[in-house]
């Protein structure tokens, strides 16, 4: 927006005259990659007749009459991290145990849920607005429930 209101005020003005014609693009997708939009619309034949000097992106917005300039972005390093085992049952211990079964707290990550979905899997430069984890915890009957709830929500037997 900050980009049209800096070429009605240009226009409005009188005084200034562009040496090159302005372009102003709308192209969807750009938070998932573009493939739909601008990345289909710069290998066109109209784009190329465009003879583009230079682009701006939409920048970022601003409160009041000041806006931030940039001439570089970062670069973007999407990270994945992958766990792989073998999967078991909330009330299996996995070896290497020092104790018995009847005498451990478990706790299970068994889900996370997050992320913003897209065609190809996840969109990488968006944080969700919501984000979940599931556990199974399993009490030996010689522990307190009570010490595990002072501190957190209600445990429920779901």
């Amino acid at each position: 927006m900050q980009y049209l209101e800096t070429i009605r005020n240009l226009k409005l003005t009188k005084k200034f005259q562009p040496i090159r014609t302005i372009h102003v693009s709308y192209v969807p997708d750009e938070e998932i990659g573009a493939a739909d939009g601008m990345a289909k619309f710069v290998e066109s034949k109209e784009f190329r007749e465009l003879s583009v000097g230079f682009v701006m992106d939409e920048g970022q917005a601003s409160t009041n009459d000041d806006f931030r300039v940039f001439y570089a972005d970062r670069a973007p390093w999407n990270l994945k991290i992958k766990a792989v085992g073998v999967p078991g049952h909330g009330s299996r211990i996995f070896d290497n145990r020092k104790a018995a079964n009847s005498k451990v707290i478990s706790v299970n990550p068994v889900y996370l849920k997050a992320g913003t979905p897209s065609p190809t899997g996840f969109v990488m430069n968006m944080q969700p607005s919501e984000a979940e984890a599931g556990f199974n915890i399993r009490l030996p009957p010689t522990a307190d429930p009570d010490l595990l709830q002072k501190n957190g929500p209600p445990l429920r037997g779901t």
